[in-house]
């Protein structure tokens, strides 16, 4: 018979277990230089410039305050740049990875509680063979420290429900509220959203689980003592200004000016970034109707039906949907691995082939298929040698903060807009000796707004599929650009 000793000895091996092969999957190559997401080093220079000034409250981007989020990849990414003593985007992807790790642990608790320690397993595993899970662990976005925050908060739920003691539940759901409090403020109401449906379908036709009545009250008081921590500096700063601009930023808005996407985008994502675990994501499905209700299942269709309803279309925006995908994924393995020769094949080849591919690519193909440097900072790095400590640079249609990033510093790179009037005035009166940074075809329809100016060309670039000049503000009217070998 299995004590209580023993059942805690076989968590803590496979605790360690999944994090041993979660370090080896997502940490290896974290640190490469040849390909970045869009917003990764925007992410990155927020965090710079907060380490810099050792302010992780308020997120500022070139100097200047941007109230897109609360800072809590920034500021993790920021203690971490303190510590070491200087800026990489190794320390700026640690916290999504760390996220990450952490993540695959919580899955493997919220299963050993609803099914058992085999399938739990099983489907940690298989959350950390997910592709999509795996990359976006490797990215500068604060889309892996929502996703843990909900799984973090359902397993506080379901640890709340199953207890028996009052002080043991309140702690609980004290804990889950902490959890989604953490999550709200890394990526919005999503946060609060998730754990809640989680909490009315886990229960379902479950007797050994009671649904939070007056615990509800901890897991709010739990949420709001999380929030605090940020939320209470933030309004002393400037007597609520800023916090003001953060909650009504426009990314929280449910409506979008974007093109409109397909309605069902996030069911081709979805199936398409679990590949090729979502192949048995039809066995999953077939165990529903055939042996009992899935949480996991009915989880995974709450996420994918509330996404698939929010104008607003961002393919990572699945990712929380993958560790309650992959727990019944596992759990389907686990069930059929036994007697059905094909599934246990079919897993024992699939599983070890995606978990391998990830550290494959990062350590061996990446560095052949991509040999040289991320092409924007590769050309940051040009520009900031030309310019130096010389007058501003200003960026139209070009991303100043990798000029700051790579700089490492951000006083004297502008953003500006060929529509904004302001921008128009700083670029009629700009100084000798600054610059313009600026892509070949846009120059022209610059011109028309602002006028002529006096523009000296210095040097011009391709950098992916558009061709980017750099002129020196002078006496002279704008010429013809110098032809100079195109650089990838």
């Amino acid at each position: 018979m299995t004590t209580n000793q023993d059942q805690r000895r076989t968590g803590q091996f496979d605790l360690a277990l999944l994090s041993v092969l979660a370090v080896l999957i997502l940490f290896p190559g974290l640190g490469q230089n040849r390909e970045h997401i869009g917003h990764e080093i925007l992410h990155a220079e927020i965090a710079r410039e907060m380490a810099e000034r050792g302010d992780f409250v308020e997120t500022k981007l070139l100097g200047e305050r941007l109230p897109d989020k609360p800072p809590v990849l920034h500021a993790a990414a920021a203690l971490l740049m303190r510590w070491v003593g200087q800026p990489s985007i190794l320390l700026v992807r640690l916290p999504s990875a760390l996220a990450g790790l952490l993540g695959i642990l919580a899955a493997y608790e919220i299963g050993r509680v609803l099914l058992d320690r085999r399938a739990a397993l099983v489907g940690a595993i298989v959350l950390l063979a997910i592709p999509g899970y795996g990359l976006l662990a490797r990215e500068a976005l604060p889309d892996m420290m929502l996703c843990t925050g909900i799984s973090f908060s359902c397993l506080g739920l379901i640890l709340g429900m199953r207890a028996q003691k009052p002080l043991e539940r309140t702690l609980y759901f004290a804990l889950a509220g902490a959890a989604s409090g953490v999550a709200t403020l890394a990526k919005g109401p999503f946060g609060l959203l998730f754990p809640i449906f989680f909490a009315v379908l886990s229960a379902f036709r479950r007797t050994d689980l009671k649904r939070p009545r007056l615990g509800w009250i901890a897991f709010v008081i739990g949420m709001l003592a999380a929030m605090a921590v940020w939320v209470i500096p933030a309004y002393f700063r400037d007597q609520g200004v800023y916090l003001r601009e953060v909650v009504f930023q426009s990314d929280l808005h449910w409506a979008t000016k974007d093109k409109p996407k397909p309605f069902l985008l996030y069911f081709y994502v979805s199936l398409l970034f679990a590949l090729p675990m979502s192949l048995f994501l039809p066995l999953a499905i077939l165990d529903w109707r055939r042996h009992a209700y899935s949480p996991f299942l009915a989880m995974s269709a709450a996420i994918l039906l509330t996404l698939t309803f929010v104008p607003k279309k961002r393919d990572h925006y699945v990712l929380p949907l993958f560790p309650f995908l992959a727990l019944a994924i596992g759990a389907a393995i686990a069930r059929h691995s036994a007697a059905n020769r094909l599934v246990r094949r079919s897993a024992w080849t699939l599983v070890p082939v995606s978990l391998a591919a990830l550290p494959l690519y990062y350590v061996a193909i990446q560095p052949r298929l991509v040999p040289k440097e991320d092409p924007d900072t590769s050309f940051a790095k040009e520009v900031v040698s030309i310019v130096g400590t010389n007058g501003p640079v200003y960026c139209v249609k070009a991303h100043a903060e990798v000029l700051a990033w790579v700089a490492q510093r951000y006083d004297g790179f502008i953003n500006v807009g060929e529509d904004d009037p302001r921008s128009v005035e700083q670029l009629r009166h700009a100084s000798p000796e600054s610059y313009l940074l600026i892509p070949r075809q846009s120059l022209d329809a610059l011109l028309k707004v602002t006028g002529p100016l006096p523009l000296e060309p210095v040097f011009e670039r391709r950098v992916g599929k558009e061709t980017r000049v750099v002129f020196r503000f002078g006496a002279r009217s704008p010429g013809p650009v110098p032809q100079s070998p195109a650089r990838e």
